[in-house]
Parts: structure tokens; sequence; C-alpha cells
């Protein structure tokens, strides 16, 4: 929980292959790249890889990441069936 309220109001920025996020506190900034096929994006960023399916709406874009495999390994014993990260960006254009 204290790596998604970090994100919470970030701002995120995609250029052609690249993007780069900044935390609503700028305690945290990253710089990665990203690929999109077949409405999966991966985030590849600080050594770490983040694969989102990708849905749709008006003016913006809500991405799902599945947690199950990794919480139900780092807690065995909790009968942990199913953990979801949904991320809602907006569309912001100039």
């Amino acid at each position: 929980m204290a790596d998604a309220e970090k994100r919470v109001d970030a701002m995120y920025f995609f250029g052609v292959s690249d993007f780069s996020y900044k935390t609503a506190d700028v305690t945290e900034a990253e710089k990665g790249s990203y690929t999109v096929k077949d409405l999966i994006l991966t985030l590849n960023y600080g050594g770490r890889e983040e694969f989102y399916e990708i849905y749709g709406g008006f003016n913006r874009m809500i991405l799902k990441r599945d947690l199950t495999r990794f919480y139900a390994g780092q807690y065995p014993d909790a009968g942990i069936t199913k953990v979801e990260e949904y991320r809602r960006l907006m569309y912001i254009t100039n």
C-alpha cells in the first residue's frame, strides 16, 4: 500500500518509447522505457519490469496489474486469493 499511495496524483510523461514520472510531493522521480502490445503496457525502470492490462475511457486510461502471485508468495499462510492494483490515468493534452 505504501508504494501505491506514493503514486497518487503522480504525473506521468510518455514520449515515443520512454516515460518519466514524479510523485505529487516530488520525493520520487523515475525514468524508463515502455512498450504496448495487445493492450498490455510493460514499464521498465529502476531494474523493475511491470505489466498492466489497459482499459480505456473517455479521457482516461485504467491500468490493471495482478499482484496475486507476488503477495501470495510473500505471505504464504495468509490465504491470499486475489490482489489487483488499478491506476487511473487522466489524459492532459496541450
